[in-house]
Parts: structure tokens; sequence; C-alpha cells
């Protein structure tokens, strides 16, 4: 792609960041706890993944980060129940094909200080998409 393609891309995608988010969330699969992939079908994780989506297409960053609350964490099919004092993060990029990935990583214990804590888990997560932080 060149410069002009590389920057009318950007442009379409900031200006339709929100429809784009949307449609990409509705079609987004994840694990289950028993390692299968499955569509994510909840609500709060699908309005999730289209927030975290949308708040990449509006910056353009190689990567985007996005902290999840325990309700957030909890809607996706692998997540369990969230303990205590952990912190969830949403990693979002683009893949070697140009569609939006993401992953979720939880960290906890250690000191407990929040803000290790969270950059533990952006690490965790940017590993878990193969990219470099």
């Amino acid at each position: 792609m060149n410069r002009n393609q590389l920057r009318s891309r950007k442009t379409f995608e900031r200006k339709h960041a929100n429809q784009i988010a949307t449609q990409c969330a509705a079609v987004c699969y994840d694990l289950d706890t028993k390692g299968r992939y499955v569509r994510v079908t909840n609500p709060i994780a699908v309005q999730t993944l289209r927030k975290a989506f949308e708040r990449h297409l509006l910056l353009q960053d190689h990567i985007t980060f996005m902290r999840l609350t325990d309700v957030q964490s909890e809607a996706f099919p692998a997540s369990g129940e969230i303990a205590s004092g952990t912190v969830s993060v949403m990693a979002v990029t683009r893949d070697d094909k140009g569609d939006l990935a993401y992953a979720i990583e939880r960290c906890s214990g250690g000191c407990g200080n929040v803000r290790e804590l969270l950059e533990a888990a952006k690490r965790a997560a940017v590993r878990k998409l193969g990219a470099s932080f």
C-alpha cells in the first residue's frame, strides 16, 4: 500500500470507526473453558469489543490498550470468575492480513500495585498477539 492509499484507508476508518467496530465485534470468536473457539455473544463482551475496536480505529496506534472492569472481563467465554485484586487488559492490533485482533490478559498477586499489574497485563496481552510493544 502506498502512502496515499494508507492515508485514505486511515481517513475512511476514522470516519466510519463506529460502524466498522460494530461489524467486527459482532463476528468475534474466543476460546471457551474447554479450549474450543466459540462466538462471543454476551452483550457486555460484544459492546466491550466494539468500544476497543473503535478506539483502535480512531487512534490508529500499532497497539491499543483498554483496561477492563471485572464485569467486562467476566463476560468473555473463558474467563470464569475474576478474583479480587485482578487487573484485566484488552490489547487490540491488526493481524498479518490487516484484520482487527484482540487479546485479554489478567494479572493479580505480586505486591498488589495496580500500576505494576497493569503493565504486566499489557505485556502479556501483547505477547499473546505476537506483536511488539
